[in-house]
């Protein structure tokens, strides 16, 4: 057989026994702008982006990579461009997004390099942290006052 053969063949197997997940399997990675977490004032915009940090520390599975006024980051990048080992732990990003209206959204993606959730789950679950990431993002606006 001639190389270039082989290395279809080759490639075909491998595709050939790769699956991918159902639809409801697949973790929402990202959520709309509108669904995210938003501010209005500078102090309570401020206080949102200081609990998205400890979300992230407390939550992502992998040390901060990147942080500026605008975008939290963890090693092992969620874009899926650097490649990575095999691993349940989260690899999360938080960007900080102006509103049109004025004020900021939190959006947040977190993601892990399990090749197939069910065989191998992201730790924490990728639904369940997002859930948790506005929850303690709307409770932080609703408690400070401007």
């Amino acid at each position: 057989m001639s190389y270039p053969l082989t290395a279809i063949l080759v490639g075909a197997l491998i595709g050939g026994c790769a699956t991918t997940p159902r639809s409801d399997e697949q973790p929402e990675q990202q959520r709309s702008l509108s669904a995210a977490p938003s501010c209005v004032t500078p102090h309570q915009c401020e206080a949102m982006w200081a609990a998205a940090r400890r979300w992230m520390i407390n939550t992502c599975r992998y040390p901060i990579r990147t942080e500026t006024d605008r975008l939290l980051e963890t090693y092992n990048t969620v874009d899926n461009t650097v490649p990575r080992a095999v691993s349940s732990a989260l690899a999360c990003s938080i960007t900080k997004v102006s509103r049109p209206e004025g004020g900021y959204s939190f959006v947040v993606v977190a993601a892990c390099s399990a090749v197939i959730p069910p065989a191998a789950p992201c730790y924490p679950p990728v639904r369940e942290s997002i859930a948790r990431f506005d929850k303690s993002l709307t409770a932080v606006a609703a408690h400070v006052k401007d």
